[in-house]
């Protein structure tokens, strides 16, 4: 998950190895400050990886 466009390289390179990548714009404290808008991702994210 990248939460922020300072990451955009690493997550460009994730991408390109075939790994998922959900890019949020939000910063690095977003999981203490909108936990709930994270916890989603995260929920999402594992259903697409057990899907695949």
């Amino acid at each position: 998950m990248r939460l922020s466009e300072a990451y955009d390289g690493q997550a460009d390179e994730t991408e390109r190895r075939g790994w998922w990548v959900r890019r949020e714009n939000a910063d690095h404290l977003a999981p203490l400050t909108d936990p709930a808008r994270i916890a989603e991702v995260i929920t999402r994210a594992a259903a697409e990886v057990a899907a695949a």
